[in-house]
C-alpha cells in the first residue's frame, strides 16, 4: 500500500502562486491541485482506475511544477497496482462470441468483447454476460491487486436448450458394441485420465518455479503478501485436482477394459458404470509446498 504523502502545496505556496497568476492560470492551478488531492483519495480507497485518471490530469505540463512532480511520481506506482482481466465467452459448441454485453455491478459496462485486457479495480465484482439468442450468465469474481491478464472464461447456453445430451437407449448401445470390442468407454476414460495427469505435471512445474522465486524474494524476509501467494495456491489446487482425475480416469479405464474384454456376458458389462470421483484426500495428499513466508 502506498502511504499517503503530505500535500505538496503548502497554503503559503498556493497563495503566492495564485497572487501572481492571471484568472485563467489561477483556475488551472486550482484544478491541478484538486486533481492531485482527489487522486490520492481514490488511490487510498483502492479505486485505482479512477485514481489514475485524476493523477494523469495533475501530471500535465500545464500544471505547476510543484504539483506535477508529485503526480508524475505517483502515476507509475498506481499503474503497477491496477489489475487487468481478459473476458472470453464461448457458445455451447465452443465457438467464440464477440457480440456479448457485459454488466458490472448492475450497470452497463461493455457492448462487445475484443479479447483485450481490461483494467479493473481490485476486489469483488459482479458481472453479467448476455448475448442475443443465449441465456444470460451471472458470475462474481475477486480480482487481486497487481494481477495482470487474468482470463475469465464464460460459456453461454442457447436459449431453450436443455444443455444436456439426449439419453441413449440400451438398444443403441448394443448396436454400437456389436463388433465385440470393449467399445469407446474405456478409451474415453483413459483420455480423461491422461489429460488429468498432464495437467498435474504442467501445473506442478509452473508452481515449483514460482515457489522458488518467492523463496528467493519475499520468502527470505517473511514479507510475502497474499497477492503474491494466491497464484501459486491456485496452480497447486488445479494440480491436485488433475492428479485425482488422472488416477481415477486411468484406473476406471483399466477396469472397464478388463470387464468388457474378458467377460462373455456383454449385457452385464454394459450395466456397470464407473464415475471418477475427486475428493479432498486427492487434493491434499500429494502436494506439500509451503506458502507462508
Amino acid at each position: 500500500m502506498i502511504r499517503r504523502s503530505p500535500v505538496s502545496l503548502s497554503l503559503c505556496a498556493i497563495v503566492a502562486v495564485l497572487a501572481s497568476a492571471t484568472p485563467v492560470q489561477a483556475d488551472e492551478i486550482e484544478e491541478c491541485a484538486a486533481a492531485a488531492e482527489k487522486g490520492q483519495d481514490l488511490r487510498d480507497q483502492s479505486k485505482l482506475v479512477e485514481a489514475r485518471e485524476s493523477i494523469l490530469r495533475c501530471a500535465q505540463s500545464t500544471c505547476p511544477k510543484m504539483v506535477r512532480g508529485d503526480c508524475e511520481k505517483w502515476l507509475p506506482e498506481i499503474e503497477a497496482r491496477i489489475p487487468t482481466v481478459v473476458l472470453h465467452v464461448v457458445d455451447d459448441a465452443g465457438s467464440d462470441l464477440v457480440a456479448v454485453k457485459v454488466e458490472r455491478n448492475g450497470a452497463a459496462w461493455l457492448d462487445k468483447l475484443d479479447g483485450a485486457a481490461i483494467q479493473m479495480n481490485p476486489g469483488a465484482t459482479k458481472l453479467k454476460f448476455s448475448a442475443e439468442g443465449f441465456e444470460p450468465v451471472d458470475k462474481e469474481i475477486v480480482v487481486a491487486e497487481s494481477q495482470r491478464g487474468r482470463i475469465v472464461e464464460i460459456a453461454l447456453k442457447r436459449a431453450g436448450s436443455s444443455g444436456a445430451p439426449s439419453p441413449t437407449a440400451p438398444d443403441d448401445i448394443a448396436e454400437a458394441d456389436d463388433g465385440g470390442g470393449p467399445g469407446i468407454l474405456p478409451w474415453a476414460l483413459l483420455g480423461v485420465g491422461v489429460a488429468g495427469l498432464g495437467t498435474f505435471a504442467v501445473t506442478q512445474i509452473l508452481a515449483s518455479g514460482e515457489v522458488s522465486d518467492v523463496e528467493d524474494g519475499c520468502g527470505k524476509t517473511k514479507t510475502c503478501a497474499d497477492a503474491e501467494l494466491d497464484p501459486i495456491r491456485t496452480k497447486l489446487t488445479i494440480s491436485a485436482i488433475g492428479l485425482g482425475v488422472g488416477i481415477a480416469g486411468v484406473g476406471a479405464s483399466i477396469a472397464v477394459f478388463a470387464l468388457m474384454s474378458g467377460g462373455n456376458d456383454k449385457r452385464d458389462a454394459r450395466a456397470i458404470q464407473f464415475v471418477p470421483v475427486v475428493g479432498p484426500t486427492a487434493a491434499g495428499a500429494f502436494v506439500d509446498v509451503p506458502l507462508s513466508f
